[in-house]
């Protein structure tokens, strides 16, 4: 069997989606210990010694796994963020509907609210990040490119043009 840079990143996704069920379970292993989630927990980590195994017999090293875990976060962090923004906004247009009935106001505030946390939050990742200047810059041209693909729908709704 031929291994493809899309095999490595296949095992890697499944890496690091092992990793964030571990984390998951860790932490509700904290309120609720149970030797079942710990059984779980060993059976998953299991799994993702056998998946490095896999990749360090195809020369993968631990670094190159690194960095493409790592890109694949920061891709991910950018997204969200540019997600959770456009969220944001979409909320606050229509919060800013005065014929608002009070439940739906109260429902959008507290969906504003979480999020705006959640928004802060992966503000927060990038900010701690060792590599937080070239994360923000991806930021800036995920956002410049949503800015201009809005302009571009804008214009398209527009046919009358004053000149």
């Amino acid at each position: 069997m031929v291994w493809t840079e899309k095999d490595t990143r296949a095992y890697i996704a499944e890496i690091r989606f092992l990793q964030s069920k571990i984390n998951s379970l860790q932490k509700f292993s904290e309120t609720n210990p149970e030797p079942s989630i710990e059984q779980v927990i060993t059976i998953l980590r299991n799994s993702q010694d056998k998946l490095y195994n896999s990749l360090a017999t195809h020369g993968i090293t631990p670094e190159d796994a690194y960095r493409i875990i790592s890109e694949a976060g920061d891709r991910q962090l950018v997204k969200d963020i540019i997600r959770l923004q456009t969220a944001k906004n979409d909320v606050e247009k229509q919060l800013a509907e005065p014929a608002l009935s009070p439940e739906k106001r109260q429902f959008l505030e507290q969906s504003y609210a979480e999020i705006s946390q959640t928004h802060k939050s992966a503000w927060d990742e990038v900010r701690n990040s060792p590599n937080r200047a070239e994360l923000i810059n991806k930021v800036e041209q995920a956002q410049t490119k949503e800015l201009s693909k809005d302009r571009t729908h804008e214009k398209d709704r527009d046919p009358i043009r004053t000149h």
